[in-house]
């Protein structure tokens, strides 16, 4: 699911049982939830990306003593 999704149903008036707001809830929070864990992992392989390239600019740009 996405967000624009839960913006549709945030806009409109609907008639709803406690049961059906409850379940909607539920469901709104799992996406959060989810999408919140997704957000992380990406953001930190990103930086994770970044790792092997220094270490090779380190390898060759770093003199070695003899």
């Amino acid at each position: 699911m996405l967000t624009r999704d839960f913006y549709q149903i945030k806009r409109k008036q609907f008639t709803l049982t406690n049961e059906q707001l409850k379940q909607i809830q539920n469901k709104q929070k799992n996406f959060h939830d989810k999408n919140n864990k997704r957000i992380i992992a990406g953001v930190v392989l990103c930086i994770l990306a970044i790792i092997p390239p220094l270490a090779v600019i380190a390898l060759f740009t770093i003199p070695f003593s003899k």
